[in-house]
Order: C-alpha cells, then sequence, then structure tokens
C-alpha cells in the first residue's frame, strides 16, 4: 500500500510538472561579430515568482523586455478588469557579440509556485565573416504585425507613454465604412488603466470591434531610434451618415505607469517587473521605492478630420436605397405552388462588406390579391479588423387570397461601390407562383371568379314586425342611421389613415412608442437569455431611435450633448429629460464594459421603459 500511494504521489507530480515547460531559443544559431542576436526564454502553464538571467559570457546584454499572455496589459473600466489574459511569458534579451568563437549560454531559471524549473541551453557561433544563419524553428514572440498600410507617427514627440488615433482612411464617401484603431505606445510598465471618456461621434454610425474577452494585440515599433510596446487598445468601425469634413474627438484614458528611478533605468526595458532582483544583488536602494515610481496620468489620443465626399448623383439608379460597400445578393422563394390562404416566403439575401447594418429593402413587385407585411430581417454579421462583414437576409411573408397564376418581381438591388466610385445594379429573377384554391378562412370571398347567381327566396322576407311591413319602419330608419354613421367612421379612419401615411414625420411620431415597446421587448429576451453585449446595443437602439421618431431628427443628428435640450424643447420637464439624458449616458457606457455599469441591467431597462412611457405623455400634450 506504502508502495502504491509513493508511486501516486510521484505520477501526479509528473502530471503537475509536464504542465509547465520552460525554454530557451536564439534567432540565429550563427552570427558575425557585429550584429545582434535574441535569446528568448518562454515560460506556459504557469505565472514565475521570481526570475535567475544567465551569465551571459561572451556577449553584452543591450536590450531587454518581457511580456505576459501576449503583450502583458490589462484594461480597467469602471474600476473593472475586462481584458487580461495571463497565456505564456516571455523574456527576451538583445545581445551583442563581444570577439569571435563559439559560446554556450547556460539555463536561465524561474521558481512557479514554489518549485524552481531550468530551461535548456543555447549554443551560439560568432564568427568574422558577414553571413547569419537562423535557427530552426523559431518564429517572433510578437504574435500581431501592426498594419502596413497604415500611417505610423512619425515622431513621439518627447513622451514615453503616448496614445495616437489610427483611422484607415482619411477621405471617404458618404456611408462608406472605415475603421478607427487607438495604439497606446508605451517604453515603460504600465500596471493598469481605463478609458475615462469615450469621443462623441456625431455624424457617424458606430460599432464597436474590440473583444473586451481577449488580451489586446501589440507589437514593437521604433521611433525616433527608440523601441516602444504598442498595444491596440480600441478599434471601432465607422460609418459617416453626411458629407462635409467631420470630427472624431479624443479619446481619453488614465493609466497607472511604473517609471524607473534613474539609477536602475534601462531605455530598453518595457516591462521590467520580471527582472527585478527581490534580494537587492542589482544594487538598487531597498529605499527607493523597489527601484520605480508609481504614476497616474491621463492620456489623450489625437483628433481626427475625416473628409466626407457626397455620393455622385451622376449614375445614380432610382431603385438606390443608400448600400455603400461591395455586395452580392440572392433571392429565392420556398415554393412555386400553394393553396389559397397558405403562406410563401420571399428571401433576399445581401452578403459583402459596406454599411451592412443601415441597408433597407426595396418593395418587391407583389400581385394585389397578395397579402404580405414588412419583412422579417435577420442579420449574420462578421467582427474583423477591417471592419463589419457578413449577411442581411430579408423575408417577405406572401399571402395569395384568390387563386391563379401570379408573378412576383424583385426589385433591383443597386449599390455604390466606393473602390471603383460607380453604382452598381443587380436584376433579380422573377418568381412564378401558382395557387389552388383552399378551403381555409382566408380565402376572399368576393374575388372569387365564376360564381353563381344565389337563387331569389320566393316567399316572405322575414324582416316583418306584427304582420307589417318592415320598410320605412322605426326600426327601418334606426337601423339605416346606424348604417350610416358607421360607414362615416369608416370613411373618416380609413381617410385619416391615408393622410398620416402620405405624412411620413407624423407618422413616424405616431408610431414611436409602438416601435420603442417591440425593441423594448427584443432587449428583455437579450436579457433573459444571458446575451449582454446584444442587450445593451438593442437597449441603447430603442432609446435612441425612439427620439428619432417621436421628434422626427435625423439619426445623425442626435448626441449625448443634444438630447436634453430637445427634450425641453418639446415640453418634456427638467426632471425627465436630465434623467433621460442620464439613461442614455449609461447605456452608451456599458456598451464597452458590459460587466462594470453603473446600474444592474434590470434596473437599466426598467428605468429606460419608465422614461419612454414619461416622454411620450408629456410630449404629447
Amino acid at each position: 500500500m506504502k508502495t502504491f500511494f509513493t508511486l501516486a504521489c510521484l505520477i501526479f507530480g509528473l502530471t503537475i510538472s509536464a504542465q509547465i515547460k520552460f525554454s530557451a531559443s536564439s534567432d540565429y544559431s550563427t552570427v558575425p561579430v557585429n550584429s545582434r542576436v535574441k535569446v528568448t526564454y518562454t515560460l506556459s502553464g504557469g505565472n514565475a515568482e521570481t526570475f535567475t538571467k544567465p551569465s551571459f559570457d561572451g556577449f553584452q546584454v543591450v536590450g531587454q523586455s518581457s511580456y505576459s499572455g501576449g503583450g502583458g496589459m490589462q484594461i480597467i473600466v469602471n474600476g473593472q478588469l475586462v481584458q487580461s489574459s495571463p497565456g505564456e511569458s516571455k523574456w527576451i534579451f538583445t545581445l551583442a557579440p563581444k570577439s569571435a568563437g563559439t559560446y554556450t549560454i547556460g539555463p536561465a531559471k524561474v521558481k512557479v509556485k514554489g518549485q524552481t524549473y531550468s530551461s535548456n541551453s543555447v549554443a551560439i557561433t560568432v564568427t568574422n565573416s558577414c553571413g547569419a544563419v537562423k535557427s530552426q524553428g523559431q518564429t517572433n514572440y510578437n504574435t500581431v504585425q501592426p498594419d502596413k498600410n497604415q500611417p505610423k507617427p512619425s515622431t513621439s514627440g518627447g513622451k514615453e507613454v503616448f496614445m495616437t488615433a489610427v483611422p484607415s482612411k482619411s477621405r471617404v464617401y458618404e456611408g462608406e465604412q472605415f475603421t478607427v484603431s487607438y495604439r497606446l505606445y508605451t517604453r515603460y510598465d504600465i500596471s493598469q488603466y481605463g478609458i475615462e471618456k469615450t469621443p462623441s461621434m456625431d455624424g457617424f454610425w458606430t460599432e464597436e470591434l474590440t473583444d473586451t474577452k481577449t488580451a489586446a494585440k501589440t507589437w514593437e515599433e521604433t521611433i525616433d531610434g527608440k523601441r516602444f510596446i504598442v498595444g491596440e487598445i480600441r478599434k471601432v468601425a465607422l460609418i459617416a451618415q453626411k458629407s462635409g469634413t467631420l470630427s472624431i474627438p479624443s479619446l481619453e484614458l488614465e493609466a497607472i505607469v511604473q517609471i524607473p528611478n534613474q539609477q536602475n533605468y534601462n531605455p530598453f526595458s518595457i516591462f521590467d517587473q520580471f527582472f527585478k532582483d527581490p534580494f537587492g544583488s542589482s544594487g538598487i536602494d531597498p529605499f527607493a521605492g523597489f527601484g520605480t515610481t508609481t504614476e497616474k496620468r491621463k492620456i489623450s489620443s489625437n483628433p481626427v478630420s475625416i473628409n466626407v465626399m457626397p455620393l455622385p448623383e451622376q449614375g445614380k439608379p432610382e431603385s438606390f436605397k443608400g448600400a455603400v460597400g461591395n455586395f452580392e445578393i440572392e433571392t429565392e422563394t420556398d415554393r412555386n405552388k400553394c393553396f389559397t390562404g397558405d403562406a410563401v416566403v420571399l428571401r433576399m439575401k445581401v452578403t459583402g462588406n459596406g454599411n451592412l447594418p443601415l441597408i433597407e429593402y426595396s418593395e418587391p413587385g407583389i400581385p394585389e390579391s397578395f397579402e404580405w407585411f414588412d419583412p422579417d430581417i435577420i442579420d449574420d454579421f462578421n467582427k474583423t479588423s477591417d471592419g463589419i462583414s457578413g449577411t442581411r437576409t430579408f423575408e417577405f411573408l406572401l399571402q395569395p387570397t384568390v387563386p391563379g397564376d401570379f408573378t412576383i418581381t424583385p426589385s433591383p438591388f443597386s449599390f455604390f461601390n466606393p473602390a471603383t466610385g460607380q453604382y452598381q445594379s443587380v436584376e433579380l429573377p422573377e418568381y412564378k407562383i401558382k395557387v389552388l384554391k383552399g378551403s381555409g378562412s382566408n380565402v376572399s370571398s368576393e374575388k372569387m371568379l365564376n360564381e353563381d347567381i344565389r337563387h331569389i327566396h320566393e316567399n316572405i322576407p322575414f324582416l316583418m314586425l306584427n304582420s307589417k311591413m318592415f320598410s320605412f319602419s322605426m326600426l327601418y330608419w334606426i337601423i339605416v342611421a346606424l348604417l350610416i354613421l358607421a360607414a362615416s367612421l369608416i370613411l373618416w379612419y380609413f381617410r385619416k389613415r391615408i393622410q398620416l401615411k402620405a405624412n411620413v414625420s407624423e407618422y413616424r411620431m405616431r408610431m414611436a412608442m409602438r416601435q420603442a415597446k417591440r425593441r423594448l421587448k427584443t432587449a428583455r429576451a437579450f436579457l433573459d437569455q444571458g446575451k449582454d453585449e446584444e442587450y445593451y446595443a438593442e437597449l441603447s437602439k430603442a432609446l435612441w431611435l425612439y427620439l428619432t421618431d417621436k421628434f422626427t431628427i435625423p439619426f445623425s443628428e442626435l448626441s449625448l450633448s443634444n438630447a436634453k435640450e430637445i427634450l425641453l424643447r418639446s415640453n418634456v420637464p427638467a426632471e425627465i429629460s436630465e434623467e433621460f439624458s442620464k439613461i442614455l449616458d449609461e447605456c452608451e457606457f456599458t456598451r464597452f464594459a458590459p460587466a462594470a455599469g453603473r446600474m444592474s441591467q434590470k434596473e437599466l431597462y426598467e428605468k429606460s421603459a419608465d422614461l419612454i412611457v414619461k416622454v411620450q405623455t408629456h410630449a404629447a400634450k
């Protein structure tokens, strides 16, 4: 039994050890004297408590850096950690050979959970020739490379920590999609940072591309001869809603920066905590804050100006509905034969990249005897570093009421392609539908063809009171008056409805409350399903589009700064206007940090629904 227990402990220890790997590698196995070589120590499966570097005999250390989990950066929003990735840790030393010869760099050591692990040794041959031989199986430790097509800052302005906003394009068409990348440059260790203020994108439709569940993408850049670690902390897709020169304000964040003291400052050490000697053997004054000074800094990005060109009027087709990008369209029906009262589904699927979330449908040519409704919109979008792509599908539900042979003619789909600067139209095929007579209640008896004349009754009519004819009696005149009144009311109702639909803005005002309730219901469904990102997006959409519909203000002209003024001008009390503005700000704020909102999801939903009712009540007075 004792032997079995010992064997089990040994197997368990070997299993735990097998999960932790610590290795050394170099980018070159042979280098000339006047070159540089990088030696990388990689730890996976655990977090290092201490790191002991080897002596590097025969070389001079000219640079050192380290990172953890693809950058070692953390994003703190609202005081909560929303982005972190432990992953693997790496220590990278840049070495300059002192003289020719063959050198063996001894193993480095790390301590993980109280146990010490040693790496393998690395052999490097230094020659007097000019050729260098790469080590096999080596890859650069930067898992992400910057986009070479995007501009880089030409100078750091003498700053060791700064942030830039980099647009993918500075000149776009109205409705064209582009991206803005916010990049943090640092030569110091940043223990944490949080977004203080997101810019108000007036005139733009925006979509967040940053995945808060993964670590920030990082890479190296050299500016003014200095090496910086660059982290892409935020990326957004934007679609211009109006032409002209539009401005994107600065993004503001607050960072906690670890500034090395002058006595041990190494200009090549980016995240230096792995190299600190906990026992003070490096000569650091133990009373000098362990060699660093902690400083809280506010960092702002540069504002960006975008030149938005209007879409050309020349060559614009009548079927153009505002689609801008590169798209393909497919149409289909689920059947070509059915009975009266049955449903036929017409699908129109738009695929590509561009302003997909803003594409509207064109009304297809549907026979008058078909009843149909506004289509269901099904979105399947993909968020990538290049923006939003995917599909938007419109599903029309058609219901024939009369038998016969009919043709459904989808309208042509037109879009503007910014790459070519031209409009493109796609002609869609027609669909033949054969409708057979059914037995359901939805069959239209008034439109039935070849219906026989009914037989005239020869007996005395049943409308007779006390053996007297019903005509011109008191009851007769009452029924006539009621019929005239009913006909007048029906006529008045339909005339008002026609007038309301003719006045689009008035119709949208009347429908604002109904649409808001529908969107709130959708947001509630996302909340019950635990889909936080979709919940916040739908709730924010419900509030903003309610203001657009209720007060007939274009969406592109709405912002947090003028929402309160619009409500006050519409006789909404000041306290309700102020509360509505706060809820809009909260919705926008929690879209970027759903786990750290300033109020609970349920409370936010209930306040939003209550405020819409209050605004509807007061604004209607």
